[in-house]
């Protein structure tokens, strides 16, 4: 059976000290249960704070495309094409995370 991956991301919020506080409170409290993994995308300018802080844990990184424009402003969601965008960025850390 295949595992899940959980996987999370903050937009663009955040700075340098909140990001640590949350960083420092997934480690402190996530324990990955058998079968279940957790990822987090973080925006461009966190990514190096997230490699470093995250590195050697149980949680993988990525980071999240704010530029991806799935849709425009006057277009609705097409809810599969956003299925299938959450699911290959899931897949991509979850290769990444094996690697």
């Amino acid at each position: 059976m295949r595992g899940k991956l959980i996987v999370g991301n903050w937009k663009m919020n955040g700075g340098l000290a909140t990001n640590s506080a949350l960083l420092v409170a997934l480690l402190a409290g996530w324990t990955a249960p058998a079968g279940r993994a957790m990822g987090l995308c973080v925006p461009f300018p966190y990514i190096g704070q997230a490699r470093d802080a995250l590195q050697g844990s149980a949680i993988v990184w990525g980071a999240q495309d704010e530029a991806a424009q799935i849709h425009s402003a006057n277009e609705s969601v097409d809810l599969a094409e956003l299925e299938r965008a959450a699911l290959a960025e899931a897949l991509f850390i979850e290769r990444l995370a094996a690697t």
